[in-house]
């Protein structure tokens, strides 16, 4: 009698497994058989890519500095574990000018009146304690990094039940505002600081999330940048999952847009292919984008369309007809389309080959911060 019982669950288990694996491999979505429906004439080699294998979710892990955090005390990098210490010296500091503010802070120019430098005081408004921590212990790992803007300390606040924190002041303004346009040798300078400062975190575990031209200050005279504004910075582990509700609209990389969660570095490689390319076409921004749709129909007219099916097959993404309907297949664009009477000496094949291997839908297939670097469109760079 047990040998018919067990016999009987196999041939079930064997039966719900045939029914799934037919469920998931041989038949097309709804969505998938509305559009194709609507569609008859699209190139059925890249839709097949597409439209199948959805059978399970394809995770990966970064090519690069995979297990920077698991070498880590869990109070270098877990909230719960961590804790830090208000300094009482908001008496030391004289407010000056504001100098910005987003959602959850305020930023002031300040005197710090014992040694007469000018700092930059951040004024945090309505932010959960988590955040905090989660700010303060990636500000601790990547201080010293090159174009890193350095953090002094957090202090209590008087007047409000949130504290502050105190920063250098980055001279000089965004970069998409200091000058309309930038010389070649200037591009190259800039560039290469920030892929400085990316592979510096990325060394260090962290993944900033919020690169754009905003949080980047450049002091002209100098010639000299800092990446600033880790509020939502992120330790990295392998095949974790993240919040997508990250970067700005702008910037936003694919993966963020088609609800991928286990992200990495390269989410950053992106936004600074965002940069890059703003300085490149005097264009800001690059994806002036009305919305997540749109910006995806905006990345697919660029990039074309066949890298961008294969990239959802890969990984096993499946996006609603609503979204699909909006992309036409396209290839990608050519120099003569990218170039106008303002950046043909900017628009190099060297820039453009750079560029592109920023600006790619499969996030394994990006570059990395060091892999950049060592590309032939910094050699000037590197040999200063």
């Amino acid at each position: 009698m047990k040998i018919i019982k067990f016999s009987l669950l196999i041939l079930c288990i064997f039966i719900i497994c045939k029914l799934a694996s037919v469920n998931l491999h041989d038949k097309e979505s709804p969505d998938m058989i509305r559009y194709l429906k609507n569609n008859p004439n699209e190139p059925d080699n890249i839709f097949r890519l597409y439209r199948r294998d959805f059978c399970a979710k394809a995770f990966s892990r970064s090519r690069v500095y995979p297990n920077a955090n698991l070498k880590k005390r869990k109070s270098e990098y877990d909230i719960k574990h961590f804790s830090y210490q208000l300094n009482d010296t908001l008496d030391d500091y004289l407010l000056k000018e504001k100098l910005g503010s987003g959602r959850f802070s305020i930023v002031y120019k300040a005197l710090h009146q014992p040694t007469g430098e000018t700092r930059a005081i951040k004024i945090l408004v309505d932010t959960s304690e988590r955040k905090i921590k989660r700010e303060l212990l990636a500000l601790n790992q990547i201080q010293g990094g090159p174009n890193v803007i350095k953090f002094y300390e957090i202090i209590s606040n008087k007047s409000s039940k949130y504290p502050s924190m105190v920063f250098e002041l980055a001279e000089g303004l965004p970069i998409h505002k200091s000058q309309k346009s930038y010389t070649e040798f200037e591009i190259k300078n800039y560039m290469y600081q920030i892929l400085q400062a990316l592979d510096h975190a990325h060394s260090k575990g962290i993944m900033h999330r919020d690169i754009k031209g905003g949080n980047i200050v450049v002091d002209t005279e100098k010639k000299q940048l800092k990446v600033l504004d880790w509020g939502i910075s992120e330790f990295y582990f392998p095949y974790k999952e993240y919040d997508h509700h990250v970067a700005t609209l702008y910037y936003m990389p694919p993966e963020l847009l088609v609800r991928v969660k286990d992200y990495d570095y390269s989410l950053d490689i992106w936004m600074a292919g965002c940069v890059l390319g703003e300085m490149l076409l005097s264009k800001h921004p690059f994806f002036k984008a009305k919305d997540e749709r749109h910006l995806l129909k905006l990345m697919t007219k660029f990039l074309g369309t066949q890298e961008f099916y294969k990239y959802l097959k890969k990984y096993r993404i499946e996006l609603n007809y609503d979204w699909i309907k909006k992309i036409k297949i396209r290839e990608p664009l050519a120099r003569s389309d990218i170039i106008n009477e303002r950046n043909p000496h900017l628009v190099t094949d060297t820039a453009l080959d750079l560029l592109f291997k920023l600006l790619v839908f499969d996030k394994e297939k990006r570059l990395t911060a060091r892999e950049a670097m060592e590309h032939q469109y910094f050699d000037e760079i590197r040999n200063l």
